[in-house]
């Protein structure tokens, strides 16, 4: 969840985390509006789900580049705006 240019954008993971917990969707909220700050501690389990999900995201995309597929990485343009636009 980002507040970018006043306008509120969610993610997949955003549904997913509503569906579990309202109380949740209205801290990330109040975090995307500058309200509070984002805790500083993540689950465990988390963390390795994301770096289990990032190393077959790497491997994934390392096939693909081997098999001759075209692909942009839009990982480090750094503006939402031209991104939305490449993706486009």
């Amino acid at each position: 969840m980002k507040l970018i240019s006043g306008v509120l954008r969610l993610a997949a993971t955003d549904l997913s985390n509503h569906l579990a917990c309202r109380h949740l969707t209205i801290l990330e909220l109040d975090v995307a509006r500058g309200r509070r700050s984002a805790p500083d501690w993540a689950a465990p389990d988390a963390v390795v789900l994301r770096e289990l999900g990032e190393r077959h995201e790497a491997k994934y995309l390392e096939l693909l580049s081997a098999q001759g597929v075209a692909m942009v990485d839009l990982r480090n343009i750094g503006d939402d705006r031209r991104a939305l636009d490449e993706t486009r």
